[in-house]
């Protein structure tokens, strides 16, 4: 998302943006790392603290579910100055925890499951 209002080179702003690992947004910071006549970059690095129930269909067998996640997502976009249109695109995201069942009519007790989520996404445009 872009800012409301101009910003300068190395100035930053926040944005709710969407996470595909997850239903839920992450609240990112976000700056201007580099202003050429070809390109805008705009970098941000965030952390992600994730402690969120599970409903029944995101997790098929268990009547009560969550997801215990934490971890970082860093992305760097290219966006084209006049158009404001992303031209590229780089985002890595790790994380680490557990999904945690229970209530489970298959399972005699409570169990979690460690989990790790590695989703690293390229975007680009031909010229």
């Amino acid at each position: 998302n872009l800012p409301e209002q101009p910003v300068a080179l190395n100035e930053t702003w926040t944005a709710q943006i969407g996470n595909p690992s997850f239903e839920g947004e992450v609240l990112n910071e976000l700056s201007i790392s580099e202003l050429t006549d070809d390109y805008i970059l705009i970098g941000s690095d965030n952390k992600i603290d994730l402690d969120e129930k599970m409903s029944p269909e995101q997790m098929p067998g268990a009547e009560k579910a969550s997801l215990n996640m934490n971890g970082s997502v860093a992305s760097s976009i290219k966006l084209d100055p006049e158009t404001k249109w992303v031209s590229e695109a780089e985002i890595n995201q790790e994380m680490e925890g557990y999904i945690s069942i229970e209530e489970a009519p298959d399972l005699p007790d409570d169990k979690e499951i460690p989990t790790t989520i590695s989703i690293s996404a390229t975007y680009f445009t031909d010229p």
